[in-house]
């Protein structure tokens, strides 16, 4: 009789990293007009990519890089001036194809002054774009054979890929000052996710946008301040084939904030519009069961087997937490001292590492600041920027070093203050949105044939002494009956089997 096989396809979405890129930046930062630039204050860099093209086996993606420096003139004012330089690059991976949809993720490594003149600032700038792809993997298997072989199933538990969407959103705000302005001079924030949601058809996301506005109070450079607002979002996400069971995250990423209009009020209260545009990736895994052949055999023939292997990621945990990190910086000799701490301002996150280890995860890594300060004795303000390196330890009971972390953070409420005239402390909160993933391998039979024919035998009744771990399965294909048969024969078994067990068993000899 020919061996009949019946063949089925199991395709596997998921999100994985598809390669990196680097680009280099150099801009100028050019004076307002009557406005010399006497000493920078603070220097910073913000990018973000706004268009990623799949083609075979690279994909193209172009970015804005936001250069910002907040400089103190000749005569004491103090200026914001900005440059917005575009940039495209592109990643190699033979995984790449047209149809990948990709999201990126893109971060400032390095910022770097370069020089500075009456007239401009030069600054550079290293961004680094990290690209994600939805890729599938087919697995062909067999689903069913002819019924003359004799086969045991079970259900595979596969994890894959429901939907991944890229989506961009602006929320408008009006930022209330109890008192009045003479000038605004930068408008910067961090968006984080605090929590992800399922409604029917799509997947729900909320989080909060943190901005701070740096102004002056009058013309006097002393004079600077700064407000903090948060910004509540929650964006709605259509995912038509999502289900209940699914498990759904999203990672954000405020992209730019601008002032759009800056009301200055006779009653000594003002307001500040602002825009923010926010990108926002969001995904969701479901976990399946599907029948697969585990094994197989037959009475008549030796069989030969394919068996092939394949890991499979699954979703497992999420964790949103905040946590404190403080640091401290003594000025060297060549500074003047600290009389008061005006702004803080060029705040950036650098994660270096993050890991899982039992009972929780570790992350690691340098928050960056500019602190700018007012010496009384040279009438004068100064800067200097600080570094908080942090290692983070968050316990999590059902987490082991064998789970696998995908995460971003960020810094806000950021507060620096003198204890003596060298010494500035600054402490902030750390926010951290973490998902954890586990690597499984998984086997499926992808080929079967027939091979020699086995000897030919008379039946003949035996008793058979279960060793350890033996299942009735496999005493079945040892004797090479169908296991139904060893159950009628033994009709008062009990399973689990027991080490030494005895059973009757129906078998051919030669």
């Amino acid at each position: 009789m020919t061996l009949e096989k019946f063949y089925s396809e199991l395709a596997l979405d998921s999100l994985k990293l598809v390669g990196t890129g680097q680009t280099a930046l150099e801009c100028k930062l050019h004076a307002e007009a009557g406005n010399e630039i006497a000493k920078v204050l603070s220097a910073s860099v913000h990018a973000h990519i706004y268009s990623v093209e799949c083609m075979i086996g690279e994909a193209r993606y172009s970015g804005k890089a936001i250069f910002k420096a907040v400089y103190c003139t000749v005569t004491g004012q103090t200026v914001c001036v900005e440059y917005v330089a575009e940039f495209d690059d592109k990643i190699s991976d033979k995984r790449i194809t047209p149809s990948v949809r990709a999201y990126s993720k893109c971060s400032v490594v390095d910022t770097n002054t370069i020089s500075v003149s009456p007239d401009e600032i030069k600054l550079a700038a290293v961004i680094e774009v990290e690209l994600e792809g939805i890729l599938s993997e087919q697995v062909k298997f067999i689903e069913k054979t002819s019924p003359d072989l004799i086969t045991k199933s079970e259900l595979l538990e596969i994890c894959t890929l429901n939907s991944g969407t890229n989506n961009t959103f602006t929320i408008n705000s009006d930022i209330e000052i109890k008192h009045n302005i003479y000038s605004v001079i930068s408008v910067s924030g961090e968006a984080f996710v605090e929590n992800t949601e399922i409604f029917d058809g799509g997947i729900r996301v909320i989080g909060k946008i943190y901005l701070k506005v740096c102004y002056l109070e009058t013309v006097d450079s002393v004079a600077m301040q700064s407000t903090e607002t948060v910004l509540q979002y929650n964006q709605e996400i259509e995912a038509p084939n999502i289900t209940s069971e699914c498990f759904v995250g999203a990672f954000v990423k405020l992209v730019e904030s601008k002032i759009t209009a800056a009301l200055v009020s006779a009653e000594s209260e003002s307001s500040v519009s602002v825009e923010c545009i926010v990108n926002l990736n969001a995904f969701a895994y479901e976990t399946k069961k599907i029948s697969v052949i585990s094994d197989a055999f037959s009475v008549t023939n030796k069989l030969n087997m394919d068996i092939e292997s394949f890991t499979n990621l699954k979703f497992e945990a999420s964790k949103y937490c905040e946590e404190k990190i403080e640091g401290e910086i003594t000025l060297d000799d060549t500074l003047p001292l600290v009389d008061k701490v005006l702004l803080v301002t060029g705040t950036s996150t650098q994660i270096a590492n993050s890991y899982c280890n039992d009972g929780g995860f570790i992350v690691e890594g340098i928050a960056y600041a500019n602190v700018i300060y007012f010496n009384e004795q040279n009438n004068s303000q100064y800067a200097v920027q600080i570094e908080l390196p942090f290692s983070i330890k968050v316990n999590m009971p059902q987490i082991t070093d064998k789970y696998i972390i995908k995460l971003s953070a960020g810094i806000s409420d950021i507060n620096a203050k003198t204890k003596r005239g060298n010494l500035i402390t600054v402490e902030a909160e750390l926010k951290i949105n973490a998902y954890f993933f586990t690597e499984n391998s998984k086997a499926v039979l992808k080929d079967i044939s027939e091979g020699d024919l086995l000897p030919l035998s008379e039946y003949a009744i035996g008793i058979y002494i279960v060793r350890k771990g033996q299942t009735v399965w496999d005493i079945a294909k040892y004797a090479g009956i169908n296991p139904n048969l060893i159950y009628t024969q033994n009709p008062d078994i009990i399973e689990p089997l027991q080490e030494g067990q005895r059973l009757k068993v129906y078998r051919q000899l030669s």
